[in-house]
């Protein structure tokens, strides 16, 4: 598993590399695109990739810096922020979407759909796990 994350990595650090994002901002982004119309915070992006806060902090302070999303405070609440993306965001979406599904036909080609299935239903048994293990620890 740690050497196909490496390979990713790589791989999106070379396709998203002319919009100067790594592959974890571009996959926030795509989320963000997806949300359409509705208002987006880092709370759901942490419930919907199960990413660390600290991560997705770090990965929105590198997207409002580099142009690709805006924050605003919430009135009511000082800390949270509705994240808003930016024509600049808009513009890259292209590319953006394009380069996931590169990389995800790459990743699965010659699979078959039991194959995907097996795989997909034995990767959440594991992050189950792990999530369970969390869970008991604390």
């Amino acid at each position: 598993m740690k050497q196909l994350n490496i390979s990713l990595d790589q791989y999106g650090r070379e396709e998203m590399k002319s919009e100067d994002i790594t592959p974890s901002q571009g996959w926030v982004l795509n989320y963000l695109f997806s949300c359409g119309e509705r208002a987006a915070y880092a709370t759901d992006i942490h419930a919907e990739c199960g990413i660390s806060r600290a991560a997705i902090s770090s990965m929105l302070k590198g997207l409002k810096k580099g142009g690709y999303i805006e924050m605003r405070a919430v009135s009511g609440d000082d800390r949270k922020k509705r994240i808003t993306l930016t024509a600049k965001a808009y513009r890259a979406r292209g590319t953006i979407e394009s380069v996931l599904t590169r990389q995800m036909e790459r990743l699965c080609g010659g699979l078959s759909a039991k194959e995907l299935e097996l795989f997909t239903y034995t990767l959440n048994r594991m992050i189950s796990n792990i999530k369970t293990d969390c869970v008991k620890e604390e």
